[in-house]
């Protein structure tokens, strides 16, 4: 592309690293291609490192494949799937109180249910929280506002609430069937506990995953799953 010595004086060391380095790997490719190679290699030291990398093994394929990505890995392109994650439980939990008066509701509203362990591959990448459907309900006329909450140590992920009023039920009691899609910051490489709240208005029992009768059937079929996604957030 630069055949003389003044043309390598105009470009940077990046571009000229380039030129005189992968010469024969250059010969294989159009005008447009070497330019936009140059053009990556440019911008920064890293999108030079992607190109070197590529043209190393001889790949002019995927030196091309890197154009389409600017001269990132795949991981930094944003909204990559980083990595999937899946924590599944079948508890059935019948809860003597879970009362929270609070309007506000926190990390540490209502009680722990479960918890599970999950660690981000990246610490600047993105997480989103996903679940099936969970019953939180109580089995006599005490209760309002039944709802689930995601924490890691004190930092509130979201709260899935999905009750309709107790008016829409027998007798006035309550239900609700949550479910999370929430997303959220990486907090870096290092392993924390996801835990799973529950809570509501009154002091009564709260059956979570379970219903409040014939709590004998199908034993090993309540199961809820839960899927964390990292996405990349370059």
């Amino acid at each position: 592309m630069a055949d003389t010595n003044e043309e390598l004086a105009n470009l940077n060391n990046n571009a000229r690293l380039l030129l005189e380095k992968y010469d024969g790997v250059f010969a294989q490719l159009d005008e447009q291609s070497k330019q936009a190679l140059i053009d990556i290699a440019n911008k920064s030291d890293e999108g030079l490192q992607v190109i070197q990398t590529l043209l190393d093994n001889g790949s002019v394929a995927e030196a091309e494949n890197a154009l389409k990505l600017g001269g990132k890995t795949l991981d930094e392109i944003t909204g990559t799937v980083i990595q999937i994650y899946h924590y599944k439980t079948n508890v059935r939990t019948e809860l003597s109180s879970a009362q929270e008066t609070s309007d506000d509701l926190t990390a540490n509203s209502g009680v722990k249910w479960i918890s599970f362990p999950f660690t981000p591959k990246r610490s600047d990448s993105k997480l989103i929280l996903i679940s099936n459907i969970i019953s939180l309900a109580e089995d006599s006329n005490g209760s309002d506002s039944q709802f689930a909450l995601a924490k890691y140590d004190d930092t509130l992920i979201g709260v899935a609430m999905a009750t309709v009023g107790h008016t829409a039920y027998k007798d006035s009691m309550n239900a609700s069937f949550s479910a999370f899609n929430h997303s959220f910051l990486s907090w870096g490489a290092d392993e924390k506990e996801i835990e799973i709240r529950v809570g509501q208005r009154g002091d009564n029992k709260l059956y979570v995953n379970t219903p409040t009768v014939y709590t004998d059937q199908y034993q090993n079929f309540f199961e809820i799953g839960f899927t964390i996604m990292e996405v990349s957030n370059a």
